[in-house]
């Protein structure tokens, strides 16, 4: 028992000398598994006081449960991307050192549901304060647990052949026309549907299929749902914004579900987030959102999705998991992750929607511009 309370304070004092003497002891669970349940209850306890919910049985049970699958959850991710990236470590081992985080997201819960009777701006500081701590203390317990290995040539994730940027310009370019530009809805779509077909032979041409013919089958999509959109009565049911936002973001999942394909047909592995498609997915997002803004109540936390993609993009792109300011990144995700939301309410108060958009996209341009360049530059 005495080494198990030194344990719990040691991730406060010193969690490093903490971790080393777990990973010398054998792998237990029980603990760890207490203490996160412990965390779950407490949780739902100050959620049932705060928001005066309904039934404290129900409040409590919902914590335990929420908390004890994003314990196991979040090293599951963990310990999946870190093998496939060439790491050798286990995931029990994992369990065990993440689960002992849980004391500081107790410390957290209490003191944050104290200080948000004073001041809920105190209350903010010391939720973000506590929550960079646990990420801190989650790069700790990767570091002590996995080690560099040889990477077999077989492997699940692959980096593929390249797209280039060429293909996303005119892409963009071609929205900007067709935004600007007067013609009819009909030449609208046929324009856009023509980058489907674009966009297939740039990824056919790029894993050199031209002659298999089940890729020839990946030509039949585009072509049913532009004949659909020219010939039947579906374009009169719909505004032309709809239905060009739905063919926009349709291009975007089209052309990565076929770039996927061709990588798990031609290898039998999964290819890597790639950053040019990643680019792809993100400008249709962008027109996705610019045409749909009106009957769309989430834009805000659409995008604020797209700033720990492209952190993950890139540090999955340049393999920096091990470096301090890969982290120091994630951190700023996840502060611009949790600010957007709030940000996007107020200034749309202000400004119209649309170029409340553009803002945050440019936000967006920025952050991933800067943090690829500082890898590239490390590298």
């Amino acid at each position: 028992m005495r080494e198990h309370m030194k344990s719990i304070s040691g991730i406060v004092i010193s969690p490093v000398e903490t971790y080393r003497n777990l990973l010398s002891a054998e792998e237990k669970l029980g603990i760890p598994f207490v203490i996160v349940a412990i965390s779950g209850l407490i949780e739902g306890l100050f959620s049932f006081l705060q928001f005066e919910a309904y039934s404290l049985g129900i409040e409590v049970t919902e914590g335990v449960i929420v908390a004890i699958l994003a314990w196991t959850g979040i090293a599951g991710i963990l310990h999946l991307i870190l093998k496939a990236s060439g790491r050798e470590g286990r995931y029990k081992r994992l369990l065990e050192l993440t689960g002992y985080i849980s004391v500081i997201t107790v410390l957290g819960i209490v003191t944050g549901s104290i200080a948000m009777f004073i001041n809920i701006l105190l209350a903010t500081l010391i939720v973000l304060i506590f929550g960079f701590w646990c990420l801190w203390l989650y790069v700790l317990a990767v570091r002590e647990n996995y080690q560099r290995r040889e990477v077999p040539e077989k492997v699940i994730f692959k980096e593929p052949a390249g797209i280039g940027n060429v293909p996303i310009i005119v892409t963009f370019a071609v929205f900007v026309f067709l935004l600007y530009s007067s013609l009819g809805y009909r030449i609208g779509y046929i324009v856009s549907g023509m980058l489907y077909f674009i966009w297939w032979g740039i990824i056919t041409s790029s894993h050199g299929i031209w002659r298999d013919k089940k890729a020839l089958l990946w030509i039949s999509a585009p072509t049913i749902v532009i004949l659909l959109l020219l010939y039947s009565e579906l374009p009169p049911l719909f505004r032309y914004s709809e239905l060009a936002g739905l063919l926009w973001l349709g291009l975007a999942l089209y052309a990565y579900t076929y770039h996927i394909w061709c990588n798990y047909h031609l290898n039998r592995t999964i290819p890597s987030i790639r950053l040019d498609i990643l680019s792809l997915v993100t400008v249709a997002v962008f027109i996705f959102l610019m045409y749909m803004y009106v009957i769309l109540n989430s834009v805000h936390f659409i995008i604020t999705m797209l700033f720990p993609l492209w952190w993950l993009a890139i540090t999955m792109s340049y393999k920096s998991w091990y470096m301090i300011s890969t982290w120091i990144w994630a951190c700023i995700a996840l502060v611009l992750f949790l600010l957007v939301p709030p940000l996007f309410m107020i200034l749309d108060a202000f400004y119209a929607i649309g170029d409340v958009i553009s803002i945050f996209f440019a936000v967006l341009f920025a952050y991933s511009a800067s943090y690829y360049l500082m890898i590239k530059w490390r590298a």
